[in-house]
C-alpha cells in the first residue's frame, strides 16, 4: 500500500516547490497525497494534479488533527515555523498512531540568529551534525518555542527539523504554472521593498553580518532528500534530526551593494547602499534588525544523505536583478506593502 503524506502550504513558496519535487520524482511519485488549502479554485486544481485537497486553514484544529492522523508522514510548511497552534494539532494527531510515523517540520535559522546588528560576523558556525551546539540556542530564540514542541513528541513520532537560511529564486515549477503556489520569498523581497519605498537600498550598522544561502529548488531537494531517508528508517530524528540546507553565504553589505546597483539601473536610488536609519525603523518595522543577525550553518548532515547543491553565491546575487523587476512590477501595480505606487512614481520621476 502507497504511503500517505499529508503537507501544510502547497499554495505557499516552500510547500509548493516541495510537493511539485515530490510528485514529479519517479521515486516519490507515487506516494498518495493530500494538501491543506484555502481555496477552492486551488483545491480544483491540486485535485486534478492527484492531489486529494483538504480545505482549511491552519485555524482549523479540527482538520488539522483528523489528517495528520490519517498520514504515514506529514510535512508542514505553512507559517510551520511560528505558528503554535496548528503544530500542536498536528501532533496531536499523529500522536494517534501506533506506527511512529514521521513528521518534517519547516523551522528556519532565524533560530541560530544574534543581536549583532551589522557590527560584526561572527565566527560561531553550527553544523546539523552538532546537534549539542544546536539545542544549546537560548529557549526564547526566534522559531524556539515550535521547535521545542516539536522535539517533544519524540520518540512517539519520528521528527524532522529542516532549517533553511536565506531562500531565493523566482519559482517557475509545475505548482506555479498552474496558478498554485506562491512563487516568491519574503527575506530578500523585504529587503528590496523597503529599498524601492526609501528610495535607496540599505543595510543595517555596517552591514558585516554573514547569511547563508539557498534556491527554492535546492530546499525543495532538500525536503525530498530526508523524507525519502526517514522513510528507508535512514535518518537521525528527535534531538539529533536536524537537517540545515544552505549552499553560500553573503554579508548584509555585499547583498544591498547588488540591490543598490540593480535599483540605480532601473531609476531609483545611487549606487552605494545607505545605512537604514531610526526614520527608517519606525516607518518599516523593527522586522529590519533581523536584517543585521548573523545566521550560520553547514548542512553536513543532509549532504551525507545525499543532497547535492549546484547554485553559488554568485547566483544568489545574481537573482536579486529579476527579484527587483518582479517587485517593481507588483509595487507599480499596487500589489506590494511599504511600497505606495504614487510614492514610487515620484521617486522614478524625481530619479530621472
Amino acid at each position: 500500500m502507497a504511503k500517505t503524506v499529508f503537507l501544510t502550504g502547497a499554495t505557499g513558496y516552500i510547500g509548493g516547490a516541495a510537493l511539485a519535487h515530490l510528485l514529479s520524482s519517479p521515486s516519490t511519485k507515487s506516494y498518495a497525497y493530500s494538501a491543506l488549502v484555502r481555496n477552492k479554485d486551488k483545491a480544483a486544481l491540486l485535485e486534478s494534479l492527484g492531489v486529494r485537497p483538504v480545505l482549511g486553514t491552519l485555524d482549523n484544529n479540527a482538520v488539522l488533527s483528523a489528517e495528520a492522523e490519517k498520514a504515514d508522514v506529514v510535512i508542514h510548511t505553512a507559517n510551520s515555523a511560528d505558528h503554535m497552534a496548528s503544530c500542536k494539532a498536528i501532533l496531536e494527531g499523529m500522536k494517534k498512531r501506533s506506527d511512529n510515523p514521521i513528521l518534517i517540520h519547516i523551522s528556519g535559522t532565524g533560530v541560530l540568529c544574534d543581536d549583532a546588528r551589522g557590527e560584526y560576523a561572527t565566527d560561531n558556525i553550527y553544523s546539523d551534525l552538532d546537534p549539542a551546539h544546536i539545542n544549546a540556542v537560548p529557549d526564547t530564540a526566534l522559531h524556539r518555542d515550535v521547535e521545542l514542541l516539536v522535539l517533544s513528541a519524540s520518540p512517539k513520532i519520528r521528527t524532522h527539523i529542516i532549517s533553511p537560511p536565506t531562500i531565493y529564486g523566482i519559482a517557475d515549477h509545475a505548482l506555479v504554472r498552474w496558478g498554485i503556489s506562491n512563487n516568491s520569498s519574503q527575506q530578500l523581497p523585504g529587503l528590496i521593498r523597503v529599498s524601492i519605498a526609501r528610495g535607496q537600498a540599505g543595510f543595517i550598522g555596517k552591514g558585516l553580518n554573514v547569511w547563508g544561502n539557498v534556491h527554492i529548488s535546492e530546499i525543495a531537494a532538500a525536503i525530498a532528500t530526508v523524507f525519502e531517508a526517514a522513510i528507508e528508517g535512514k535518518t537521525a530524528t528527535g534531538r539529533e534530526g536536524y537537517y540545515f540546507a544552505e549552499s553560500g553565504e553573503y554579508t548584509a553589505y555585499e547583498v544591498s551593494k547588488e540591490v543598490a546597483r540593480d535599483l540605480h539601473a532601473r531609476g531609483i536610488g545611487k549606487p552605494e547602499p545607505t545605512p537604514f536609519t531610526d526614520e527608517d525603523f519606525k516607518n518599516y518595522s523593527e522586522w529590519l534588525y533581523y536584517l543585521g543577525s548573523n545566521s550560520r550553518c553547514r548542512a553536513d548532515r543532509t549532504r551525507r544523505l545525499g543532497w547535492t547543491t549546484t547554485h553559488t553565491n554568485e547566483d544568489f546575487l545574481r537573482s536579486i536583478g529579476p527579484e527587483v523587476d518582479y517587485l517593481l512590477k507588483a509595487a507599480q501595480n499596487n500589489e506590494s506593502y511599504w511600497v505606495d505606487p504614487l510614492r514610487l512614481q515620484s521617486i522614478l520621476n524625481h530619479s530621472s
